[in-house]
């Protein structure tokens, strides 16, 4: 079974409607494993019963995601104001992985040969 690309979603989680937010994640989440990508949602985490707390501050967050994204092969942006998914992009860019603002193009990246191995 050949690998799936990692991929990993960056997007508003606190910022404008929560729901909308989680919606919009798991929506790009379940399109991205049909078209054989191994996608990491962290929108996801908005469920966990310690999410919201103060011991588990903004920072702590980020760095939890800059490891995840440290060994994505790409990284969704989803539309929306996000201090943290701002912070997640040019950390992505420092590394050198490709961000993509749409899954379309995300998909003829893939097709086109351009992951790198």
């Amino acid at each position: 079974m050949p690998q799936r690309p990692r991929v990993y979603i960056s997007g508003p989680i606190t910022q404008g409607d929560r729901n909308h937010n989680f919606h919009q994640a798991a929506d790009a989440q379940r399109r991205l494993m049909l078209e054989g990508f191994a996608p990491l949602n962290p929108m996801g985490t908005m469920i966990l019963p310690f999410a919201w707390q103060p011991e588990v501050p903004h920072g702590l967050w980020l760095e939890v995601d800059f490891a995840w994204i440290e060994v994505s092969n790409a990284v969704l942006r989803l539309p929306g104001y996000s201090v943290g998914a701002d912070a997640e992009l040019t950390y992505a860019e420092g590394l050198g992985i490709p961000i993509f603002h749409d899954i379309e193009s995300l998909i003829r990246w893939r097709k086109d040969g351009l992951l790198a191995a």
